[in-house]
């Protein structure tokens, strides 16, 4: 199989156009995104930034190839060889395309004690620092990313960590920024308090 071809960068789906922060997802009714990834339609919204690219890049090796299309786990596992080369969005749903060895969940996903799901996850973020601070990631694509995750993986984190993503979620895919160290201070006290209501543009708490 001829080897992937990375994406320009900067990428993530940056020709994906963003929901309005207020639209409904017209099956669970919730703000679009805030069901992922349980709601088909939210699932959809979201995956969209991150197969952009993906279908992207598997175009180009199948235009590349003779005889046949690509197998996707085996591009996954190209492009997990050389993380570094690829858009935050093609590595992530590399990770999914994959099983882990170990314990066979979705690679990067599995129990907080598989180490080789840990060690798929710890090698996520260190692309994020460098590519916030030469300006190829944005803050809102670095937290959409950290959502995903989450939302993708529940079982990895608190209650209250998984419902402050699930809330904030539909304004991070509206491509808001994420919220200042203060608001996320506020709105993680009033989760631990019990709240479970809405966020309105601006980050201001809804009953």
């Amino acid at each position: 199989m001829t080897s992937p071809t990375p994406a320009p960068r900067p990428s993530g789906g940056r020709l994906i156009t963003r929901p309005a922060p207020a639209l409904l997802c017209p099956n669970c009714r919730e703000r679009i995104g805030f069901s992922y990834p349980d709601c088909p339609a939210c699932y959809a919204a979201v995956e969209r930034i991150w197969i952009a690219d993906w279908s992207a890049l598997i175009e180009s090796v199948d235009g590349a190839a003779v005889g046949g299309e690509s197998d996707e786990p085996t591009v996954a596992e190209e492009v997990l060889r050389r993380p570094e080369l690829y858009p935050w969005t093609i590595v992530d749903i590399a990770l999914t395309k994959l099983r882990c060895p170990d314990c066979g969940r979705e690679l990067a996903g599995g129990p907080p004690d598989c180490s080789s799901c840990r060690m798929a996850f710890d090698n996520l973020w260190a692309y994020d620092v460098e590519a916030q601070y030469q300006r190829r990631m944005t803050r809102n694509e670095h937290a959409l990313r950290v959502g995903r995750h989450v939302l993708r993986h529940p079982e990895r984190h608190s209650e209250a960590s998984v419902f402050g993503w699930r809330v904030m979620f539909p304004l991070l895919l509206a491509g808001d920024e994420p919220p200042s160290t203060r608001q996320a201070q506020i709105i993680r006290a009033r989760i631990n308090d019990g709240w479970r209501g809405r966020l309105a543009p601006g980050w201001v708490i809804e009953a």
